[in-house]
């Protein structure tokens, strides 16, 4: 493909070779704006309408003109198959803006794809490297369960208590929220009830008497956590995971674990560490029992927290 300047916008020039064009990078640009078995029905005409000899186009103002070499002179019309196409695309329901950029996409599939296919292994080879990668420490009498950097590390002690690696902050934040075992433990384990209704000081304690020897306690910032993991991934975290208005059991929903962590911010507000707990203690997030106004519902947030209440939980962080 050549691509020439003309008052500063490109004019690309390119000869098509019907046997090179990959019927598979055709209908993936047809998928774009149709659904699949459309797609595929339009990959099927537009191979009928380039035929099979070589020719030659040229894109300029949103049209596709196509080298003429009857003439003694050559010269460039306006192709004959690209109007035939944006034709098809209307009659199948595409507006005419959508038409004009989804048959100039597939006029110069090959090119697209070979771009998407570089930025594809780029990627794939950004997010290997850092799957590669280990944590800068691992506490004691803990074992690795699964995931990587990339999704997520998660270790777990002998009593099924789990825990996932956040980059960055080099802490262990507890994979579930903090429920209560049957000998009245904190843990950090799935379908379990999670422990709300708390006093900060019976949080507290149970925080950093869960683990002392690798400094456990309660979370300082949700926040912090959420951003270096979109530091880490380079892909966007939500602001709140669980929106919905049922209290779940930890772990109850699969779309709800992201990055090896469930409902990091739904279901319960998280109460955190408070920096002078005799005046104040603050919770953040979001809860099942918000309601919502005018249908949005509200941003994650910090507050002061003067009792317990049903909808308030918490975390154990685990610190070098």
């Amino acid at each position: 493909m050549i691509i020439l300047k003309d008052n500063g916008r490109n004019i690309r020039i390119k000869k098509i070779i019907p046997c090179n064009v990959e019927p598979e990078d055709v209908i993936c640009i047809f998928s774009k704006y149709v659904d699949k078995a459309l797609a595929t029905g339009l990959s099927s005409i537009y191979k009928s309408a380039i035929g099979d000899e070589e020719f030659v186009i040229l894109e300029k103002e949103s049209k596709i003109y196509e080298l003429n070499l009857r003439n003694s002179s050559p010269d460039f019309k306006e192709s004959e198959k690209f109007k035939k196409m944006m034709t098809v695309l209307e009659t199948s329901g595409l507006n005419p803006n959508d038409s004009l950029k989804c048959i100039s996409e597939v006029f110069f599939a090959d090119e697209n794809a070979e771009a998407d296919r570089k930025k594809k292994l780029e990627e794939r080879a950004r997010i290997e490297k850092i799957a590669k990668e280990l944590p800068t420490w691992l506490p004691k009498g803990y074992k690795y369960l699964t995931g990587n950097m990339y999704t997520g590390i998660v270790i777990v002690d002998k009593y099924g208590n789990e825990f996932t690696y956040v980059p960055y902050l080099e802490i262990y934040v507890s994979r579930y929220e903090i429920s209560l075992d049957k000998d009245g433990y904190a843990s950090s384990i799935p379908d379990r009830k999670a422990w709300v209704n708390v006093k900060y000081k019976d949080a507290l304690a149970a925080a950093e008497n869960f683990d002392p020897e690798n400094k456990s306690g309660l979370l300082k910032s949700v926040k912090e956590i959420r951003e270096s993991i979109i530091r880490k991934t380079g892909k966007e975290y939500p602001e709140v995971v669980y929106t919905g208005i049922t209290e779940l059991r930890t772990g109850a929903m699969k779309e709800n674990m992201i990055y090896n962590i469930d409902c990091l911010v739904g279901n319960h507000y998280c109460m955190l560490k408070s920096t002078d707990s005799r005046k104040y203690t603050t919770a953040y997030g979001a809860s099942y029992t918000e309601k919502e106004i005018w249908g949005l519902k509200f941003f994650p947030e910090s507050f002061t927290v003067s009792k317990p209440q049903p909808d308030i939980g918490f975390r154990i962080c685990l610190r070098r």
